[in-house]
């Protein structure tokens, strides 16, 4: 889900799941790593912060846990 800003001004801030936080994380990283890679030979010093962002941004998504709460209420080990 996404944020949505109404005609009048207003934010409308939608949260997201784990899962689907994680995954916008990835997929945010992707493009970070990508954009980098372009910009590396013309513009090396903004390429690693690029990088440094898409790191970021995939140490959080690996930090994300998305299983389900339920497992924890029958003593699930992991």
């Amino acid at each position: 889900m996404a944020n949505r800003i109404l005609p009048n001004g207003t934010v409308i801030v939608e949260e997201r799941t784990p899962a689907e936080e994680k995954e916008f994380l990835e997929f945010y990283a992707a493009v970070l790593e990508r954009e980098a890679g372009a910009r590396i030979s013309r513009q090396p010093d903004f390429a690693a912060t690029l990088q440094a962002w898409a790191d970021k941004a995939s140490a959080k998504a690996a930090a994300i846990n998305t299983r389900p709460a339920q497992g924890d209420l029958f003593g699930d080990p992991h």
